[in-house]
């Protein structure tokens, strides 16, 4: 498996289907899947999905980042509102006011 990271900024040519790391972002936080009380204590994990409609969350922006260990790696701009989807969490300080 390659484990090194090749950047790019433009999508690669295809149906869009293969599932790729998701970098999402709401605001300031990061949304990782919800490991539970373990959280604290490991390194967060990316989404890995084709669409983040599969996880029921609206981008209002994405950004090709390049592939990681052969996969897309995509960073994405969600309503700062937006709850996170089942199976989600987010990290990073709050931007509540």
């Amino acid at each position: 498996m390659d484990r090194r990271f090749v950047s790019a900024v433009t999508f690669p040519q295809g149906d869009g289907s293969e599932p790729a790391w998701w970098f999402i972002f709401r605001g300031s936080e990061i949304m990782t899947l919800d490991q539970g009380h373990e959280q604290a204590a490991s390194l967060p994990v990316l989404p890995l999905a084709s669409d983040l409609s599969e996880w029921g969350l609206t981008v209002i922006r994405r950004h090709y980042l390049g592939r990681l260990e052969g996969r897309p790696c995509v960073a994405a701009e969600i309503r700062p509102d937006a709850e996170p989807a089942a199976g989600l969490a987010c990290c990073g300080p709050s931007i509540a006011g």
